[in-house]
């Protein structure tokens, strides 16, 4: 049976596992360092290792700081490459903003971060013995499930005081619902993939208009 999980390490956990070594030598290969040279400054930087059926075949190394989160490295394995973990192990932060440094050269990486929502905001010269850094970002991510039902039996009584109506049903769950994201935007959006729907009409987007209202929030989303 295939398993696959994303898995999180801190520092002494890490050193204590089986895939200490091999990330010891990735880090070598991939990027130059020794795992004591990169993070001996900092022992609050962590990991979070893909595992598939036991094996090692990416990491990404981190460190939180309240909503922020600085990305350190992000690796996998020369023959584990364009299979979506890279995307899967960005996933596990996407509550934190996140920032990052890249080669400008590094074209490879460059795709991966935007297409992951990542955006430059700053470029340092000279940062890489002669070749410039991207500085690239990208904003928090809140996403949850929106579970659908089916009423069983539905019987709509009387209306009440506020002029809404009273109910008595029975309700079940169903095995369907809807991914909802919530990010900061530079203007209130709202978008659903593979289907043209008039955001005024959409409850998701009319109740954020409400609460954006009644609590004076200057920020906006993209739903």
């Amino acid at each position: 049976m295939l398993i696959m999980k994303n898995q999180h390490y801190s520092q002494a956990r890490l050193k204590k596992s089986k895939y200490f070594l091999e990330i010891k030598n990735l880090e070598k290969e991939l990027f130059g360092n020794t795992l004591y040279d990169v993070y001996k400054i900092d022992n609050e930087i962590q990991f979070i290792l893909h595992i598939n059926n036991g094996n090692m075949l990416g990491y990404v190394s981190y460190k939180i700081n309240e909503s922020n989160c600085d990305i350190y490295n992000l690796a996998t394995k020369k023959n584990c490459t364009n299979k979506g973990i890279a995307t899967s192990l960005l996933k596990m932060l996407q509550k934190y903003n996140i920032y990052l440094e890249v080669n400008e050269n590094n074209r490879k990486a460059i795709s991966l971060y935007t297409k992951n929502r990542f955006i430059v905001y700053h470029k340092v010269a000279n940062y890489y013995q002669g070749e410039s850094c991207l500085k690239m970002k990208r904003s928090a991510m809140i996403t949850k499930k929106a579970a659908a039902k089916i009423n069983l039996v539905l019987n709509v009584l009387e209306r009440d005081v506020s002029g809404y109506h009273q109910v008595d049903f029975i309700m079940a769950s169903l095995n369907l619902y809807d991914d909802i994201s919530i990010e900061i935007s530079e203007q209130d959006e709202f978008v659903c993939p593979k289907l043209e729907i008039d955001k005024e009409l959409n409850i998701a987007y009319k109740a954020w208009m409400l609460i954006k209202k009644d609590y004076n929030i200057k920020k906006n989303v993209k739903i």
